[in-house]
This record gives structure tokens, C-alpha cells and sequence, in this order.
């Protein structure tokens, strides 16, 4: 087994020096690196490691990604047993994020629903389907990422009551999650979901009309905001409504090729 570790390492070494040339010759990630992805893949299941999607294409990424899943373990591991504030005492279950620790592109919405605090994991009702469907979700569409390609996290960790807006207090209390996992994983671009993603990341109070469609930076990653997939006109099918996120879906698609 350690042979076999020894050998993908290398092979995986070897191809990054390529890659990294096609990198900066095209500006963006090239089709050659999604080839790398099966190496270190399999790299990290002979270690037992979990699997992923995307890297870190830098060879310090490669040599940090196991340090990284084990952070976001301990982190995920905090999020299950918080009891910081109120909402605590009403969830079925904690929330922690989803998906690959490497990739690109991340989303960060508001709070668990319903089915979230029922199944533990992020977006997996209505309104999730209507951004992560793998045939007719937005985000797959417009940005070619599925599902299993993109970080999703939420700035609140446990359901609100009755699906209510999360408090200040509330929001507080799980920053720290938030931020953990995202200076964890690293993303180039993260899609800000609704007014309370947004808000959380201008550190004030944005009405999400003002924001969506517009790049900012927090923490020295571009952050692109849209309306929340719970935003009535969207589960209509406004098409106006759609088009615009379409529109603030396409920014994040500029923002990947820088």
C-alpha cells in the first residue's frame, strides 16, 4: 500500500508542474488539471482519506490537503455539539457544510429548513433543488458545477423556528463556523445566497437588491451575491426573476476564469 501511495504522489507531483504552465499560459484552470483529480483521488483513498473533486492546484495545496480534512473535521465535529445559542434547544440535528473541501466555487445561504434539520445536510429541499438540480438547477446550468463540485455551507447551523428569519444573536453565534470553514477550504468564488449571506459578508446590513450581481472580497476571496433560492418570485418562475440570477450566475462564471 505504501508503494502504491508513493508512486501517485509522484505522478501526481510530475503532472502538477505541467499543469501549473498550462495554468498561467490560459489564465484560468485547464482541462488537464480534472485528469490530476483521479490521481489524487486515489491518493486519498489508499490513505483512507475522503475523496474530492477539485484541488488546490498548487503543489503546497497538495501537501496541505489531508491537514485539511482533518480541520474541517474538527470543525464539523463543533458545529454538531454547539449549544452557543437558542435555536440549539429546537433542532433535530445540526447542519454542517457539504461537499468538497477542494474546490473553486462555493455557496453560502441563510439557515436550515425543514428537510435540512431533518437529514443533516445543506440544501436538499424545494428550494435547493431549484439551484442544485443536476438537469434544471440554475447553478449547474449556467455555471457547469454540480453539486458534488461545489462547497455548500449556510451562515446559521441549526433551523430556526418555524423557518423563521435568524436573529443577530443567532447569526453571531455561528460566525465563526462559517468563517473557519471557509478560510479551511478556500474557494476563488463564493455565491452569497439572499440578504443575510450578503449582509454576512459586507459586515453590515445590504439589501440584496443593491449587491446581486456585484463582486466583493472578504478575506481575499470574490464573493458574488443573488437572491435565496426561497425567494418567492424565483419559486414561481418569474422569468424575469430567473433571469436575473442567471445574470449574477454568469459574473461568478467570469469571476472563476480570472
Amino acid at each position: 500500500m505504501q508503494n502504491k501511495v508513493q508512486t501517485l504522489e509522484q505522478d501526481a507531483v510530475q503532472r502538477l508542474e505541467l499543469f501549473e504552465k498550462e495554468r498561467q499560459q490560459l489564465g484560468h484552470a485547464s482541462p488537464s488539471e480534472l485528469y490530476l483529480a483521479g490521481y489524487v483521488d486515489a491518493l486519498c483513498q489508499a490513505q483512507g482519506k475522503m475523496t474530492r473533486s477539485n484541488v488546490d492546484w498548487s503543489q503546497q495545496g497538495v501537501a496541505r490537503m489531508f491537514n485539511k480534512s482533518e480541520v474541517q473535521q474538527r470543525i464539523d465535529s463543533e458545529i454538531r455539539g454547539c449549544d452557543a445559542c437558542s435555536l440549539a434547544q429546537h433542532r433535530t440535528q445540526a447542519v454542517p457544510g457539504a461537499g468538497p473541501l477542494w474546490t473553486p466555487l462555493a455557496i453560502v445561504g441563510e439557515a436550515p429548513g425543514k428537510d435540512e434539520d431533518e437529514q443533516g445536510a445543506p440544501f436538499v429541499g424545494r428550494s435547493g433543488q431549484l439551484y442544485l438540480n443536476p438537469e434544471t438547477g440554475l447553478i449547474p446550468l449556467v455555471t457547469g458545477y454540480q453539486r458534488e463540485n461545489i462547497r455548500i455551507e449556510n451562515c446559521v447551523r441549526c433551523r430556526p423556528p418555524g423557518n423563521r428569519n435568524p436573529n443577530p444573536e443567532e447569526v453571531l453565534s455561528c460566525k465563526r463556523y462559517l468563517r473557519w470553514s471557509l478560510l479551511n477550504i478556500q474557494p476563488k468564488v463564493i455565491i452569497a445566497l439572499g440578504k443575510f449571506a450578503a449582509s454576512w459578508f459586507a459586515g453590515q446590513e445590504v439589501a440584496i437588491s443593491a449587491v446581486r450581481g456585484k463582486a466583493m472580497t472578504w478575506e481575499g476571496i470574490t464573493v458574488v451575491a443573488t437572491y435565496h433560492p426561497a425567494y418567492r418570485p424565483l419559486l414561481q418562475g418569474v422569468p424575469s426573476e430567473i433571469e436575473k440570477v442567471k445574470s449574477d450566475l454568469q459574473r461568478v462564471v467570469e469571476e472563476l476564469r480570472k
